[in-house]
């Protein structure tokens, strides 16, 4: 064998081992500049990976703060009641009435037996106090029914600003989810770019076939989609945190919590404490009067001057009917009705929130065990790591990027289920009304 053909054959030997220990054998001997870059490139991947494995701290539950749940008292609902309140003081059931009136025909009804008590003219004014239509009578009774009304008003806008709340909270997650996944995407994506450019100076120098290329070329297409979408939906993004955390909730504890607090319960329990206030409210003397009074009397008599007349005495007025009574029982017939939806509603949210802490406990699992795939894999990449040293570059930095890719995938499935979690936990939260969802975590 002549030695030309024996140093092809080693030349060949060198082209089929050197792919496996390092870069593409073409990259090498065809162009250095293009070794020299792709090298660098790689270089430049291994080591943003390592930066970004070192970004995984103890990770930290996101949820909103007692602050946040706090519901300032409405200043003019407060004003409001207590107008009212003063409009019901102010009934004294007092009544100043009075007449003036002549007989221009004086002669006629004339009492021949009591002729002096004929009269031409008469004034008279009556000051008389209705006490059953004072604010005296069911006044503590009117107080709490206003009171229980500015309660409800007050509930109404406690309700509609947790909604503002937590569709905020929920925009907020939002931002720091997405913040990071672009962070996990965007190394994904520039880890693929670099593959495809090693690959495809692989292919056209026919030392790889085309389906490996086109398998991470579609890989690309779909990351650079998603980057797409994120970056859409993520103007200003948050300083990114990639780590996550799994917690356990006190399911039992929170159920209890909301059946005596969740803001739908406690507007029909008003609701039922109103119709108690207003049945009480319903007395035999409400539509009666009784009233003492005061009356003088002032007469122009026919032939004996004037004469005035004091007078002092008690009225009253009894409607002989059975409206109260019926009054009553439409008042108790609204109660049951309103005591049946209290059930009714409460019902239904604790099934509600059953289901959302069922969905937290699925969605924790799912994180347990894709934090477990990523902690072996992490591991495994540290191993790989210091193999890669030992070898002294002589090694096959493909494979050790899609390695870091694997890494990435298990990553960014598990900030998926964490984001999905935490929507969860701000949907508990809107049940939640007066104290944050960590208050139930199992620490």
């Amino acid at each position: 064998m002549s030695n030309l053909s024996l140093k092809y054959r080693l030349f060949r030997t060198i082209v089929c081992i050197l792919p496996a220990m390092s870069l593409p054998v073409s990259a090498q001997y065809a162009d250095p500049e293009e070794t020299e870059s792709l090298m660098s490139g790689f270089e430049n991947r291994f080591n943003a990976m390592d930066s970004l494995m070192a970004l995984a701290p103890e990770a930290v539950i996101h949820t909103l703060s007692e602050q946040s749940l706090d519901h300032e008292r409405i200043r003019e609902i407060d004003e409001a009641v207590q107008a009212e309140i003063r409009l019901g003081n102010s009934s004294n059931g007092l009544e100043l009435s009075g007449h003036l009136y002549a007989r221009p025909l004086g002669r006629m009804g004339y009492d021949s037996d009591e002729p002096m008590s004929a009269y031409t003219a008469k004034a008279q004014l009556e000051l008389r106090w209705n006490l059953f239509q004072s604010s005296i009578v069911n006044r503590s009774l009117r107080m709490r029914e206003l009171q229980l009304e500015g309660e409800m008003e007050q509930l109404q806008y406690e309700k509609e600003s947790l909604a503002m709340t937590i569709t905020d909270y929920k925009l907020e997650l939002r931002d720091r989810y997405n913040s990071s996944a672009l962070l996990l995407l965007s190394n994904h994506s520039a880890n693929l770019e670099m593959l495809v450019k090693a690959q495809s100076h692989m292919l056209s120098s026919g030392d790889i076939s085309s389906p490996a290329v086109l398998s991470n070329l579609r890989q690309m297409a779909e990351v650079s989609r998603s980057l797409t979408v994120l970056q859409s939906e993520t103007p200003s993004p948050v300083e990114p945190s990639v780590a996550v955390n799994v917690t356990e909730i006190d399911s039992a504890a929170v159920i209890g919590h909301i059946r005596n607090s969740h803001l739908d319960i406690r507007a029909v329990n008003l609701e039922i404490e109103l119709t108690d206030c207003r049945t009480q409210s319903i007395r035999w003397f409400e539509s009666a009067s009784l009233y003492p009074f005061v009356r003088y009397s002032w007469y122009a008599r026919t032939d004996h001057g004037y004469m005035n007349n004091l007078d002092a005495g008690v009225g009253f007025s009894i409607p002989l009917s059975s409206e109260n009574r019926n009054r009553r029982r439409v008042s108790e017939a609204r109660k049951s009705v309103l005591e049946y939806r209290q059930a009714q509603v409460t019902e239904r949210i604790v099934k509600e929130v059953s289901s959302i802490l069922q969905d937290i406990n699925s969605y924790n699992r799912s994180i347990s065990a894709e934090q477990q795939r990523l902690d072996e894999f992490c591991s495994y990449i540290e191993r790989r790591r210091a193999t890669y040293e030992a070898l002294g570059g002589q090694y096959d930095r493909m494979t050790r990027l899609e390695e870091y890719n694997t890494l990435l995938t298990i990553w960014e499935g598990l900030l998926e289920y964490a984001y999905r979690r935490d929507l969860k936990l701000a949907d508990l939260q809107s049940y939640l009304t007066d104290v944050p969802v960590s208050e139930f975590f199992n620490h």
